[in-house]
């Protein structure tokens, strides 16, 4: 007999034994079944694994194996759990034939999309993260299995107090409660405003329901307020392109009903309205605030370049060209062209952000492109001067129990006599409180002309304040973290 045939009928010998053994071991229900297959990234979340869509495996997933569903619900009973491997791959092996359930849900960056080997529940639900594994067929000994998952996007944002004023958000600063973020998916709103689905909106059953602090809009605008010390997340957005922005106003009882004008301009430009109240007014939409971090180069280049554009236009007779009528809108025009710009500098601090497919989240604010999923509002509030005006008396310029208080006009000015802050005393009860007073430069207080303050300081008036009653200088430096100033104010009569 030649050597190939030898060969061959060796060959034939071991099959038949292998493919005996195999058979007999099927037969006996030895453990000699294998779960194979992988965890991957379902981009378009259809539960089909799509090279094409570039949907790759991930390594390092937990996949664990159990015999009944309660066991995957309620992850007890174990039978195996291993992690995918380098390539995204996983196995359980030396298994009988049975039913088995795999449970891959426990990547908290993650979430499970259902497919179509996801446990039903007694509802007929789809049970997400748990797949059935029917492993009864005698004549199977491998069975594969691809797990989808979708990466899991959350938008962290911290508006903090920036007591220094350094932009970074230091680990003795803290969020700040009780300030309203509004977050804005822009291809939404878009639609929203092509659809006029904002048409009719009952603003006042709107605002009702958003003292809770939260409030959203037609799936386009949320508004997010800060509570107990915690960041605001919004957890799992999809991939699309937002805009973070601080809100005028605060969703607190306080600030809602101190703020009605800025609330209605705001909702009249989200309804798609006119601008022309903050075109009158940008203070409409500032927050009240000092933003320490705000970088919005989009916004400045914008802004610096539209007077541009309005002192080009001015050059041009257009009376001679088209006529007065026509000239007249013109003139409007670059009129609102210089408003915008004011507006453009009042608008709060926002950032541009993009996420993308696969689930990143980038920062492209500043001209800059950073990828982050945490958004930094650094708060610096503008300081404040408060104390008691009262009729001294003794004229010891110090407010003794049985002296009263007395209410005059107070007014702040910088150097040059400009007015920053003016307020009228309580006559009987309470403090006085000049808000909104800017940092690092020198404030002057200032009294009317017929009083006498037994607490006026020795100032060196500038030339701007000569004629004016000061009896007060200050200076706060931004960084100090002290943005409160006390002083009381005797008066004689």
């Amino acid at each position: 007999m030649g050597k190939k045939r030898i060969v061959t009928l060796i060959l034939m010998i071991l099959g038949i034994v292998v493919f005996g053994e195999t058979t007999e071991a099927a037969q006996l229900d030895l453990p000699v079944n294998t779960i194979t297959g992988s965890v991957y990234q379902d981009i378009n979340e259809n539960g089909v694994m799509e090279l094409k869509n570039f949907e790759i495996t991930v390594p390092k997933q937990q996949v664990r194996l159990y015999h009944s569903l309660v066991d995957a619900q309620q992850d007890q009973n174990v039978i195996s759990a291993t992690n995918t491997n380098a390539v995204g791959m996983f196995s359980f092996s030396k298994l009988k034939r049975g039913n088995y359930y795999i449970r891959y849900d426990f990547d908290k960056a993650s979430r499970p999309v259902n497919f179509a080997q996801n446990v039903l529940d007694d509802a007929g639900i789809q049970t997400s993260g748990i797949a059935k594994i029917d492993a009864t067929n005698r004549s199977k000994l491998l069975y594969t299995i691809d797990l989808p998952q979708k990466r899991v996007t959350n938008l962290e944002i911290l508006p903090f107090e920036d007591k220094n004023w350094n932009g970074l958000m230091d680990p003795e600063e803290a969020i700040m409660d009780g300030k309203t973020m509004i977050i804005l998916n822009v291809r939404r709103f878009s639609e929203v405003i092509k659809n006029k689905e904002l048409d009719g909106l009952d603003v006042s059953k709107l605002l009702s329901g958003a003292l809770g602090g939260n409030l959203d809009i037609s799936d386009a605008i949320y508004f997010r307020t800060t509570k107990n010390g915690q960041l605001i997340n919004m957890p799992d957005v999809t991939s699309d392109l937002y805009i973070i922005i601080r809100s005028p106003f605060d969703l607190t009882l306080t600030s809602m009903v101190g703020n009605i004008t800025k609330i209605n301009a705001l909702l009249a430009i989200i309804q798609g309205g006119d601008i022309e109240a903050i075109l009158n007014d940008p203070e409409l939409i500032a927050a009240g605030d000092i933003d320490t971090n705000s970088d919005n180069e989009y916004i400045h280049l914008l802004a610096s370049i539209l007077p541009k554009i309005a002192d080009e236009v001015d050059k041009i007779n257009y009376n001679e060209i088209i006529g007065e009528d026509n000239a007249a809108v013109i003139t409007k025009t670059t009129n609102q062209l210089r408003a915008i710009e004011t507006l453009l500098n009042k608008i709060p601090a926002m950032r541009f952000v993009k996420v993308d497919h696969f689930g990143n989240s980038y920062d492209l604010t500043g001209l800059k492109f950073k990828r982050t999923n945490q958004f930094f509002f650094g708060i610096k509030k503008y300081a404040t001067l408060s104390g008691y005006a009262f009729n001294d008396k003794n004229k010891n310029g110090k407010k003794d129990l049985l002296e009263r208080l007395q209410s005059i006009d107070l007014t702040i000015y910088d150097a040059k006599g400009n007015v920053l802050s003016t307020v009228k005393t309580p006559a009987s009860i309470g403090e006085y409180k000049l808000i909104n007073l800017p940092y690092d430069q020198t404030l002057y207080l200032g009294i009317p002309e017929n009083l006498t303050s037994t607490t006026a300081m020795t100032v060196d008036k500038p030339a701007a304040l000569a004629d004016k009653n000061i009896i007060g200088e200050y200076y706060i430096e931004g960084t100090s973290g002290n943005a409160s100033l006390r002083q009381d104010i005797g008066i004689i009569n």
